[in-house]
């Protein structure tokens, strides 16, 4: 029988994407191995958000030639590939593959069981230890030596941050849509991704029911990439699915992990309708700046005044009191100034956040950012990134640089 080792990181998409890959390949006879040398095949799902990511990306991808045993084949997935193909190929000459093409796999592999067919597991182990031990043995070979930079490399600080449910309860991972409608110009995952493809909702509430059928009170995040756009390529709309899984008794907890803040706005009577019930607890919002003019540089939808959609999240946060934000922002665009800097922080306190995530601006290849004028040096943008977190921290606002 043959072996294959599967290495995830990145963001919960992928993760899924890893889980689907295990079961893909354990239905067609497959043997998932736990040591990469014994591996006849080796599986790199990769993450390219970031420089940073794509740096361990390529990190991994040479070690694993390094370790692997002779005649094993690696096969990069996830977003790499779409993202810096260029990078990758300097190191790899082997297969690859996105996720928007991730049905490429049955042939490589001549699968009689085909992966579109393989639904998502709904959970993935790395983001849910209970102990310190258990987080660090999902950490790939750590020694003693470097023990603490490979944690916070890997992600184990996100986890420690806010990736870890309380021991007593089960957190399960909805992905509801694959793909984005957006076209940001700094953006360049939509290479990987390609357009907006909503999961049925027999299929959504197929998923629910089989966790309920060994679990009778759950919490459940919905993931994907686009999340807003729910529906509209199949005749629905995310707040009809948000109304939906609150009539669901067993679900105690619905979070969402992210939303571009337009597709809010643009629904807002209706998602918010919904938004009210004290089910929804976390929500991750997508406004990426608190200055209208570098979110028309950024070529973000604008439906209404960073100010006007301020109020609008206050508001449904004293409609219900049980929510809690979590803002995202990058920090540095192109001729970004201190002005647009201070807007942010503004945008940020009145829109009533709880916790934020400042991204720094990673110029991605092939986008219209990274060929944009007035370019920021990283020295400047660490330097804004540590004044928005002091101005955000004394008031008692959570700061996550994730830099």
């Amino acid at each position: 029988m043959k072996k294959i080792y599967i290495f995830s990181f990145g963001c919960s998409n992928r993760y899924l994407d890893g889980e689907k890959y295990k079961l893909f390949f354990k239905k067609n006879g497959y043997l998932i191995t736990e040591s990469l040398e014994e591996a006849d095949y080796i599986l790199l799902n990769t993450c390219a958000f970031r420089k940073s990511e794509e740096d361990i990306a390529i990190e991994k991808l040479i070690e694993f030639q390094k370790r692997k045993k002779q005649g094993a084949e690696i096969i990069i997935t996830g977003c790499l590939p779409a993202i810096n193909n260029e990078r990758m190929r300097k190191h790899f000459s082997g297969q690859s593959i996105t996720p928007k093409e991730i049905t490429k796999i049955n042939s490589i592999f001549n699968a009689s069981i085909r992966i579109e067919n393989i639904p998502d597991s709904n959970t993935f182990p790395f983001h849910r230890p209970k102990k310190l031990t258990e987080i660090i043995k999902t950490l790939p070979h750590v020694s003693k030596k470097n023990l603490v930079s490979k944690i916070f490399k890997y992600g184990a600080a996100k986890i420690f941050q806010n990736k870890i449910a309380d021991e007593k309860e089960s957190l399960y991972y909805i992905r509801i849509i694959n793909g984005c409608l957006g076209n940001c110009s700094y953006c360049a995952i939509k290479y990987a991704i390609g357009n907006a493809r909503s999961k049925s909702m027999d299929q959504i509430f197929s998923e629910i029911e089989n966790i309920l059928s060994s679990k009778n009170d759950i919490k459940i995040v919905l993931i994907g990439d686009d999340t807003g756009a729910y529906g509209l390529d199949i005749n629905s709309t995310f707040a009809d699915l948000l109304d939906k899984l609150t009539n669901i008794e067993e679900i105690r907890q619905i979070n969402i992990e992210e939303i571009n803040i337009h597709w809010l706005v643009k629904d807002y009577k209706n998602i918010s309708a919904v938004l009210k019930n004290p089910k929804f607890k976390h929500l991750w919002l997508a406004l990426q700046s608190g200055s209208e003019r570098i979110l028309r540089l950024m070529n973000r939808p604008i439906l209404k005044s960073p100010r006007e959609i301020s109020k609008l999240l206050s508001d449904l946060k004293r409609a219900n009191q049980n929510l809690i934000y979590k803002g995202q922002y990058i920090i540095g665009f192109p001729s970004e100034t201190m002005e647009d800097v201070n807007l942010t922080i503004e945008n940020t306190l009145e829109s009533k956040f709880d916790e934020v995530n400042l991204f720094k601006f990673d110029p991605k290849p092939n986008t219209l950012a990274e060929k944009m004028q007035n370019q920021i040096e990283d020295k400047e943008k660490n330097s804004r990134i540590r004044y928005i977190k002091n101005k955000l921290e004394k008031k008692k606002i959570k700061v996550f640089t994730n830099n």
